[in-house]
């Protein structure tokens, strides 16, 4: 529909990068899309341009290219963030107070993080002890905009108050995938007996 108009389209991968240069499974629609470095490898700050459009590299600047990306080995980094995507998944399924916010397809996607649902107590409590406690959990929707609102979109509102992300990064190894979740599980069990029901 989008192309019925004369614009470009220029698409967020910010937190794509692996499932665009190594599944191919996105990045392939628009005229132009953009990575985010550091939310994806080891790096302080910068991103990627990667231009799909012929007529648009005919009308660009010299970008610099300081070939950062080829430091890393981004297949096997995919591979390591899937084995613990599995993982995570498999030993989430058990909790009670939690389930995941959708089945994972990872022959086509690696994530950049792993989300969750918090059923039963108070999402903002979980991921201040969990970070409290070393784990680096991330809440991605803590902030809507206006028109998202509890009035006009009632579920997505209130999805957006349960939705919790845990890591997959590649140094991650299993057995700290199985020490993050009972974290979590005690976490969650300590929040409720503390009276901290979720909205």
């Amino acid at each position: 529909m989008v192309r019925e108009y004369p614009c470009l389209i220029v698409e967020d991968e910010a937190h794509a990068l692996y499932s665009d240069m190594i599944d191919g499974t996105s990045g392939r629609l628009g005229d132009a899309c953009i990575f985010s470095l550091h939310k994806m490898l080891p790096e302080k700050d910068g991103g990627i341009l990667v231009i799909n459009n012929e007529k648009i590299i005919k009308h660009s600047v010299n970008l610099e290219h300081n070939g950062i990306i080829l430091k890393y080995d981004l297949h096997r980094i995919t591979q390591k963030r899937k084995r613990i995507s599995y993982k995570l998944d498999t030993v989430i399924r058990n909790l009670v107070d939690v389930s995941p916010l959708w089945d994972l397809n990872l022959e086509n996607e690696t994530l950049q993080t792993y989300p969750i649902i918090i059923k039963n107590a108070d999402r903002n409590e979980v991921y201040k002890r969990m970070n409290e406690k070393g784990f680096g959990v991330v809440t991605l929707y803590h902030t809507l905009i206006p028109e998202i609102n509890n009035g006009n979109y009632k579920e997505s509102y209130a999805l957006s108050k349960k939705i919790l992300n845990l890591p997959v990064h590649q140094d991650v190894n299993e057995d700290q995938i199985i020490v993050l979740v009972k974290t979590l599980e005690e976490t969650i069990i300590e929040i409720k007996n503390e009276g901290f029901i979720r909205e």
